[in-house]
């Protein structure tokens, strides 16, 4: 079988942004509001862009307030760099030709310009000289290497160029959408735009944020280049390609309906993933939307179909499969998972999941984050992992200790087997072809290890043919404390403190924490620590030492970016802020009156009904949180209700009410 990457390019990641993909990849992500900042970037991009005559978009950089103050220095530092560049050039000769290659491919297509020594010395613009390294793609079928500008790098003021740019919103739907959609077509069909970043032009007022040092040889001197298209490793550069496709949606849609609808709701970056309900209507988009994106100075490529009608009259450079004669054994990778066109088959990529050397829980965990399975096409296996990687950081101390015999026994098994997933597939259509009757049936659970959540599409054809596909499965491992029902309902306190600071967090009184990865807990917990070797000096008075350990506070932290494993005291946590935001909005309060509502929710929480207090139908109360405090309810006495009397007729304390 050929293996022909399409749509999805492999980039460097930390272990950590691997493990909250991973954990993520488990939520059902809801639309957010715009914070202000996104809204700035937006309103920025509608009241400065504008195409050149041939239809290219031009873009002006999105930046903060103050952002001429934030940017200092950086040309040293980038000479030292290209330095670093070179030296590793110097190692590999094959590397140095392929990144002279891709430099000189910028120049070529004029997404790179050199800036003459008598303009650097009369502009006066604040500029940034973007350190830059080559990226390997060894997914793609075209370019294996690009370049891509540290846009994280600090300037002189501590300063980095993204720190002084605009966060930018998300505003293409999530990837589980997109896969969702595309079995619903009964045609196929995905393709992937062409060096979409560099399409969209930087307007000359903002191209000095983007200058470069580079030679083609040690020989040479160092020349400054500026790029004049949007690049890779800046905050915005996503958003910028992104938002335009939509804004060339707007712009010229109306004449390609079917297209036009596509571009805003079926791309993912530049990838498009989509189809049609017939190879009529699959042809007419697929023509559509070279069109409606030839406006823009776009090029859609590596265009892949269930069916090869839809690929007749393409070049070969347009194609994303090696061969239409070879259609039925070729393998595409589109967004991450593996799609075999032919049998119209999709499977997750398990392939060089391999650990060598020693067994410990960073290796582990690394291994897990790489499997990728947006949809829970393998679901019960990747449950099993998540509660075994669960089990495994409490077993373990350290990132980097041996695990025991019996632990390592346990993962060099599942590792071992983990390419067998790669033979679970399922149809990519989801239904029966023309179904008069669709149903979709869910199904969950929920065990002391973890809990989970099925849904199966039933499709009935006009001749009484019965398809049953699942369409979508979550898991999620429990809590891993076990206690009793007035431990676990984890009584709600909501203590205000002055500041995130160590030293204010150290005075919320509990005898065992548990808390995310923040840099202030883990002050906090430092304090914490030191005071125990002070209090264990024999020096210390046996009477104080006595009273801090017989309260023994502990300090337990859940692995970084996976809130999940707060169990119900995370959940309590996002239900107080949802209670807080909804109450407070935008206003500023003081600490007295923050205190108030933070006690109100309190009060909100603890009486929320968590069993009857009899089996007798009439009773009507229930028992709460509360009663373990006061024995009732805390809310008995409901509140006065305020809604409709007009903000200054009320005091100041039944504003809040």
């Amino acid at each position: 079988m050929n293996l022909v990457p399409c749509c999805h390019a492999t980039v460097n990641t930390t272990l950590e942004e691997k493990i909250e993909r991973f954990w993520t990849l488990e939520e059902l992500q809801e639309a957010s509001k715009l914070t202000e900042e996104e809204k700035d970037c937006e309103e920025q991009f509608q009241t400065t862009h504008f195409r050149d005559p041939t239809g290219r978009y031009v873009v002006h950089l999105p930046k903060r307030m103050g952002f001429e103050q934030m940017i200092g220095e950086t040309k040293d530092m980038a000479v030292r760099r290209l330095v670093q560049l070179e030296r590793r050039l110097s190692k590999d000769p094959e590397l140095r030709r392929r990144y002279n290659e891709a430099m000189q491919a910028y120049l070529d297509q004029n997404h790179m310009g050199i800036v003459p020594a008598e303009e650097l010395k009369r502009d006066k613009r604040i500029a940034f000289y973007l350190p830059h390294h080559p990226v390997f793609k060894e997914a793609s079928a075209t370019t294996k290497i690009r370049p891509v500008f540290d846009g994280s790098t600090k300037s002189s003021s501590n300063y980095s160029l993204n720190d002084a740019l605009l966060i930018s919103p998300v505003i293409q739907d999530p990837l589980f959408d997109l896969l969702l959609r595309f079995r619903k077509h009964l045609v196929a069909l995905v393709a992937d735009i062409e060096k979409m970043f560099l399409q969209v032009m930087v307007h000359p007022d903002d191209t000095p944020l983007l200058w470069i040092l580079w030679r083609f040889s040690p020989s040479e001197p160092i020349s400054t280049y500026e790029m004049t298209r949007v690049t890779f490793g800046l905050a915005p550069s996503s958003f910028l390609a992104t938002r335009y496709l939509q804004q060339l949606a707007y712009d010229e849609g109306d004449h390609y309906p079917r297209a036009k609808v596509a571009l805003v709701r079926d791309f993912y970056i530049d990838d498009y993933i989509g189809g049609a309900d017939s190879e009529e209507e699959a042809i007419l988009l697929r023509q559509e939307l070279k069109q409606l994106l030839s406006k823009g100075g776009f090029r859609l490529r590596k265009w892949v179909s269930s069916s090869k009608n839809l690929l007749a009259g393409l070049a070969a450079d347009e194609l994303g499969t090696s061969s239409t004669l070879s259609f039925d054994q070729e393998l595409v990778k589109t967004l991450g998972v593996n799609w075999q066109p032919g049998p119209d088959l999709l499977s997750i990529d398990a392939s060089g999941l391999t650990v060598n050397g020693q067994w410990t829980r960073r290796k582990v965990y690394s291994v897990i984050a790489q499997l990728f399975d947006p949809t829970g096409i393998t679901a019960p296996v990747i449950a099993w992992a998540k509660i075994r990687m669960q089990l495994l950081w409490v077993a373990t101390q350290g990132w980097d200790d041996p695990l025991s015999a019996d632990l390592e026994k346990q993962w060099a098994d599942f590792c071992q087997q983990l390419p067998l997933l790669s033979n679970i597939k399922v149809d990519r259509y989801a239904f029966t072809e023309n179904p008069m009757l669709i149903q979709f049936h869910t199904f969950s659970d929920a065990s002391e290890a973890a809990y989970g959540a099925f849904i199966y599409a039933r499709s009935i054809s006009q001749f009484g043919q019965i398809k049953v596909e699942l369409v979508a499965a979550k898991s999620r491992p429990a809590s891993l404390k076990k206690a009793t029902l007035a431990s676990s309902q984890s009584l709600v306190q909501l203590p205000l403190v002055y500041s995130l600071s160590p030293e204010s967090t150290i005075v919320v009184r509990s005898t065992c924490r548990h808390s995310d990865n923040g840099l202030n807990f883990q002050g906090a917990s430092n304090h914490l620590r030191e005071l125990y070797d002070l209090l264990n000096d024999p020096s210390t008075t046996a009477e104080i030492a006595n009273e801090i350990f017989q309260r023994g506070i502990v300090w337990k932290f859940i692995p970084p970016r996976a809130p999940n494993f707060g169990g119900l005291w995370e959940a309590a946590v996002n239900s107080a802020k949802m209670s807080l935001i909804r109450v407070i909005g935008q206003r500023q309060l003081s600490f007295e009156d923050m205190t108030t509502i933070l006690t109100q929710v309190e009060a909100v929480m603890n009486s929320r009904p968590l069993t009857p207090l009899s089996e007798d139908p009439d009773e009507l109360d229930v028992l709460t949180p509360g009663h373990f405090l006061t024995g009732a309810s805390l809310l008995t006495i409901p509140e006065p209700d305020y809604a409709g009397v007009p903000t200054n007729r009320l005091q100041h304390y039944q504003q809040y009410l």
